[in-house]
């Protein structure tokens, strides 16, 4: 049977990631090479500068409640990009390592069926990736839409590792139903107990590279949601800015709710 290449339907992902310096060439990780440079320039230029002016005109220049409120629910949300970025470049190498194991034997689909579920299962990232991307761009200014597309494919990046979790559950619970005849009943059951806990393995890198970043993700997101409620209390409600409050609070809902969605459908399948 053909190969199934599970990094496919990812390579979108990764170009994007690539053009604003965080996808590197080599397996490795980043070494001293002008991509390096490229993309110190681009995390300087486009994640750090621009948050610590903020930061640094909210401080100095703002006096009343109304004024602050308005800008810091939008500041925390932009603050956790750069915590994103900070932790995918420190762990690039395991992340570009679990990327290539997905398509080691133990994880191809062995029939048509699994096939199907496999694509299913990456069917569904697709959809949300592209709502996701389109959904964020109309609601972005161009100024920040290096720091939009980051934030967007690093978010992807770990949705892709949770939903390859996900599709090798199903395969897995398919062989189990399906394909555990003899002959050979003991082989293909050590098989699937192998496979098991690679996809346990897997899992479990899974969360130790990126655990950090879905926590400052759940709490960043929350408290920027309380910053939002806070600041509809204190607008008047046929005010336009009221419009963009709610879009803005229903787009960082979303953003947790991905993390929320396919976490809970990989962690209920394993």
């Amino acid at each position: 049977m053909e190969i199934f290449d599970w990094k496919s339907t990812f390579y979108t992902n990764f170009r994007t990631l690539k053009m604003i310096g965080l996808w590197p060439e080599h397996n490795e990780g980043y070494k001293f090479d002008w991509y390096t440079l490229y993309t110190l320039f681009c995390v300087n230029l486009c994640f750090i500068g621009p948050n610590f002016t903020q930061i640094m005109d909210l401080l100095i220049n703002t006096s009343d409640l109304e004024t602050f409120t308005a800008r810091i629910f939008l500041i925390i949300s932009e603050i956790l990009v750069p915590i994103k970025v900070y932790y995918h470049i420190k762990t690039i190498s395991r992340g570009k390592e679990l990327m290539q194991k997905t398509n080691a034997t133990i994880f191809q689909p062995k029939t048509t069926t699994q096939r199907n579920l496999a694509q299913n299962q990456l069917d569904i990232w697709t959809g949300a990736y592209s709502i996701f991307c389109v959904s964020c761009f109309i609601a972005t200014i161009i100024s920040i839409s290096v720091l939009v597309t980051a934030d967007v494919n690093l978010d992807m990046f770990v949705v892709a590792l949770i939903i390859f979790v996900s599709a090798q559950c199903d395969i897995l619970c398919d062989e189990l139903r399906n394909n555990l005849r003899r002959p050979n009943f003991h082989e293909k059951f050590l098989r699937c107990i192998k496979h098991h806990k690679e996809i346990l393995s897997f899992k479990e890198n899974t969360n130790d590279l990126y655990e950090i970043v879905i926590f400052w993700q759940t709490v960043l997101s929350s408290l920027s949601l309380a910053l939002t409620m806070f600041h509809l209390t204190l607008v008047k409600f046929e005010s336009s800015e009221i419009y963009g409050a709610m879009m803005y609070g229903l787009a960082t809902s979303l953003e947790t709710f991905l993390y929320c969605w396919f976490g809970n459908e990989a962690e209920v399948k394993v």
